[in-house]
């Protein structure tokens, strides 16, 4: 039985509902007629309506070989990284999401007056910083068997990302047993889950970036399918900025990864690689990314902007115990080419092989399957050890 406590009942339009100018947002996994309807009409194959009229290098193939291009991958994978629920084309040996992972629905609780609320909507002000601006942050989680791996990792980046901000320490206390609740609530308690914990900064000055009164903080539970086994990289058209302040935080500013992924898959691969200000390698949309040469293990660091990803450091940890070499490389993308082995890093996937940047293929896994096989243990071992 789920002991959190429900949510009050809904208030009609326009009662007051005692946070001040709150409106309901809906939330992902719920679509209404008209959302319902756009996405019957979507077609994989449409133009970019939003990087359609700016004008890219890559562009200057004809649209008729951008097309054959497309159909070609969407024949080969019948997969779409945007989307959470899709199904990849073939898939690494490991961790699995359970038979009937498809009975599973998500599930998203929000925290206030110090308690938890299920919630079909969140009670977001239009005001809230976190909704106009993008003034938030988030954490992505794997969920093995219903509990959380790495939970106190990725707690701890959430939290140096609040003091960087000024916002101290604005998350709840009982986060781990609440996400194991939801994750069984939902019936994502076997198998693979993706746990998604946010907060928004919440009402305040324009010029200010400290947090409101009316801050929320939420955690959202979905199902997730196997990670491919492989996947293919191209250049994004947008640099990444070595020194931002934002570099370094799960920021809910997010639109340009988004943009740059959906450029990616427009001509035909899985994901865009960035590189910054230096053009030194830095992250890819989603992932964090990793070449091996001469028998090293090398690796963006951190003074590149990329994330200091909780898989990332969870590999270059098993990595050196292991007696594989590890390197911090301001890497060029001559120095990715010359890599024996590619390979990307996140928390729900975990090492996923690149076969392809650009014109670029890579053949060899040796490496990468070695230290696949390590982390899948690594967390395996973590979610029993809180779960028990």
């Amino acid at each position: 039985m789920r002991e959190i406590p429900q949510a009050p009942p809904r208030t009609q339009q326009g009662q007051n509902t005692g946070t001040n100018d709150a409106v309901p947002m809906r939330l992902e996994g719920k679509k209404s007629a008209n959302q319902q309807a756009a996405a019957k009409c979507q077609r994989p194959l449409q133009k970019s309506h939003g990087l359609a009229a700016l004008k890219y290098p890559h562009r200057e193939q004809t649209k008729a070989n951008h097309h054959r291009a497309a159909e070609k991958y969407l024949q080969s994978h019948t997969r779409n990284l945007m989307d959470p629920y899709a199904m990849a084309s073939s898939t690494i040996p490991g961790l699995h999401a359970p038979a009937n992972h498809a009975s599973s629905q998500s599930m998203t609780q929000y925290w206030r007056e110090n308690k938890w609320h299920d919630a079909d909507f969140l009670p977001m002000s239009p005001t809230d910083r976190g909704l106009t601006h993008g003034l938030g942050l988030f954490e992505t989680i794997l969920a093995i068997d219903g509990s959380p791996a790495l939970l106190d990792r990725h707690i701890a980046r959430m939290l140096n990302s609040c003091d960087r901000l000024g916002w101290g320490n604005p998350l709840p206390n009982n986060l781990r047993p609440a996400i194991i609740s939801q994750l069984a609530a939902a019936k994502l308690d076997h198998g693979l889950a993706r746990v998604r914990l946010a907060i928004s900064a919440g009402s305040g000055p324009l010029a200010s970036s400290c947090i409101g009164p009316d801050h929320l903080a939420w955690i959202t539970v979905s199902r997730t399918e196997d990670p491919p086994a492989s996947i293919t990289l191209c250049k994004s058209p947008f640099d990444h900025p070595s020194h931002s302040f934002l570099a370094g935080m799960k920021s809910a500013s997010y639109a340009e990864n988004l943009l740059a992924l959906n450029d990616s898959q427009q001509r035909g691969f899985d994901d865009a690689l960035f590189f910054n200000d230096k053009n030194h390698i830095c992250e890819t949309t989603t992932s964090n990314i990793f070449g091996v040469m001469d028998n090293t293990l090398h690796y963006p660091p951190d003074n590149t902007g990329c994330l200091p990803g909780i898989t990332r450091a969870l590999i270059i940890e098993l990595a050196e115990k292991n007696g594989i070499k590890t390197l911090a490389t301001s890497l060029t993308e001559s120095d990715l080419i010359s890599c024996d082995e590619v390979f990307v890093t996140s928390a729900i996937r975990g090492v996923v092989r690149v076969s392809r940047y650009e014109s670029k293929e890579f053949s060899q896994s040796t490496t990468t399957d070695k230290l696949r096989s390590m982390w899948q243990q690594a967390v395996t071992e973590d979610t029993a050890r809180n779960k028990a």
